[in-house]
């Protein structure tokens, strides 16, 4: 078991704002899977713990929960801004988390047209099916599966899980992973720009989705994912009601909120979830 102190954390706060989708709500805290591991994690006013089988690292959770990152420093040129100073200030302590580039790029390939529990649902379902026990008796919880587990499967065995038209779209990235014609690790190492053109060359992935990869895997601070939700914070509290174009919010994100635009999105996108009229 791993008790470390923290500062700006908001555990609640980071694991429920639809980021990652391994998350399960228990009475005392969340047991999700982290690469191969179950964790339970709990916060505790400055103290998260976290019990981890197999046992995982500090250096790894605080890789994951982005604790090094002085969020104090990422947020403070956006408090100045009226829209999103209520919002830092209701969700403080909400830090974007470092997943695993596979499971996030194949996490949010079903994203498209689905909600959170949705999404939620379709991943669990895929690693039960496909992934492999872990834990203390496998406690109920599967690895989510690799790239060469998928690259060996058909639509009909996806059926199960009745993922929709996405089945193509995972199979098909899955085989470009797998066989080495798409380098997942390349992307730590080029420019966002060129990174998302890259991730823009696999079946299934889209403006959105190509941004949340970056943000939630490789903490491409500059990406700027927009969904429905963030589109309706953007027209109805910047843009005083008018749609615009996705290049025009792009375009706005980039230059309004620079380098912290990641933060920006996460902290608009748990706002307007609770407090926007659908």
């Amino acid at each position: 078991m791993l008790r470390l102190h923290v500062t700006d954390f908001n555990l609640q706060h980071t694991l429920e704002c639809g980021q990652a989708f391994r998350w399960r709500r228990e009475e005392k805290g969340y047991v999700g899977v982290v690469g191969d591991s179950v964790w339970k994690v709990s916060q505790k006013d400055s103290t998260l713990t976290v019990e981890s089988d197999p046992p995982a690292s500090e250096e790894e959770v605080i890789h994951y929960f982005s604790l090094s990152s002085d969020l104090r420093k990422i947020l403070t040129p956006l408090q100045g801004d009226s829209v999103l100073a209520p919002a830092i200030k209701e969700f403080w302590g909400l830090r974007i988390l470092r997943q695993d580039p596979w499971e996030c790029l194949a996490s949010y390939i079903f994203s498209s047209f689905n909600n959170v529990s949705r999404i939620s649902t379709l991943v669990e379902n895929l690693s039960g099916c496909f992934g492999t026990p872990v834990g203390v008796n496998g406690l109920g919880q599967y690895t989510f599966p690799t790239a060469e587990r998928l690259a060996s499967l058909t639509p009909k065995d996806l059926r199960p899980i009745r993922p929709g038209f996405r089945d193509r779209y995972l199979l098909e990235t899955a085989r470009e992973v797998a066989e080495g014609k798409f380098d997942l690790e390349k992307l730590h190492r080029i420019k966002a720009e060129e990174a998302k053109k890259t991730l823009l060359t696999l079946p299934g992935v889209g403006e959105k989705v190509a941004d949340c990869v970056l943000l939630f895997a490789y903490g491409r601070m500059d990406a700027f994912p927009i969904d429905v939700w963030v589109e309706r914070a953007l027209r109805k509290l910047y843009f005083h009601g008018r749609r615009r174009t996705f290049r025009k919010m792009q375009h706005f994100a980039r230059k309004k909120f620079r380098g912290a635009a990641g933060y920006a999105q996460e902290y608009l996108y748990a706002y307007v979830r609770k407090h926007l009229e659908t």
